[in-house]
């Protein structure tokens, strides 16, 4: 199960649509529809914000690597270096 996934069923158990959360989160419906649906980035302050709306609250765990595996991934552009968010 995704994180899209828990936030959609999140958001079925609490009988919010879309709109709903979208309305708390000063959001279009579309972006927050984006969101549900995988096709918007999500920057952790909007991570934040949702858990609020939720009433969650929101933890960053930051995972070290190793030298060896940061040394064999190829350097990203500047824009494609994200953080990838997983609701769990």
């Amino acid at each position: 199960m995704t994180g899209n996934d828990r936030l959609r069923d999140e958001l079925t158990r609490r009988e919010l649509k879309p709109a709903d959360l979208a309305k708390r989160l000063g959001m279009r419906r579309s972006t927050v529809l984006d969101v549900l649906r995988g096709h918007q980035d999500v920057r952790l302050r909007d991570v934040a914000n949702i858990a609020k709306a939720l009433g969650f609250k929101a933890d960053l765990v930051l995972e070290s690597t190793s030298l060896l595996d940061v040394v064999a991934r190829p350097q990203l552009p500047r824009k494609a270096r994200r953080a990838q968010v997983q609701w769990i």
